[in-house]
């Protein structure tokens, strides 16, 4: 019986394959049966989801990934890859949702290891008009970050609405 890390080799052999132009030739490994059976669909699933982002290829990585997410909600590397895929193809609806959800699935960690994800769903919100839902998560960044030069920027289009907010309550 063949243990799972030497199975997990298998993974590391694909996207090297991958890398080197042969992404045909990787995907053939990853699409063995053996390995379904012994690690189990989801995890072949994921992996195939890392080795066709890792190749560039975003529209694939989005099908497979989102194959394993009802079963891997809470992984956050899952929902990383696919903040950068939906990144990649354009979809801002897409990137929206996955950047919420690693906020929803660990606010510390994003807060500590990633604090971007706050500028990044801050900016869709407010560009798609959503002030209030922007100015919460730039405070969240500029409590992460304060003397980022980016929190100035942001510290000054909060008060900025809060004024238009008071000047629009006052009439």
């Amino acid at each position: 019986r063949l243990d799972r890390e030497y199975l997990r080799g298998f993974y590391q052999l694909a996207r090297v394959l991958g890398a080197a132009g042969k992404v045909a030739t990787g995907a053939e490994i990853l699409d063995e049966p053996e390995l379904a059976r012994l690690l189990g669909k989801t995890e072949v699933e994921y992996q195939k989801g890392v080795f066709f982002y890792a190749v560039k290829r975003p529209f694939d990585a989005i099908t497979h990934l989102r194959n394993v997410q009802s079963k891997k909600a809470d992984d956050f590397g899952l929902h990383s890859i696919l903040v950068q895929a939906y990144r990649d193809i354009g979809s801002s609806e897409g990137e929206r949702k996955m950047l919420q959800r690693l906020v929803d699935i660990d606010d510390g960690r994003v807060r500590r290891e990633m604090p971007w994800v706050y500028a990044d769903l801050g900016r869709i919100y407010e560009r798609d008009g959503y002030t209030t839902n922007a100015a919460d998560l730039y405070e969240k960044y500029v409590q992460a970050l304060p003397d980022d030069s980016l929190s100035a920027v942001f510290r000054k289009k909060i008060d900025a609405w809060k004024v238009a907010e008071k000047a629009g309550a006052k009439r």
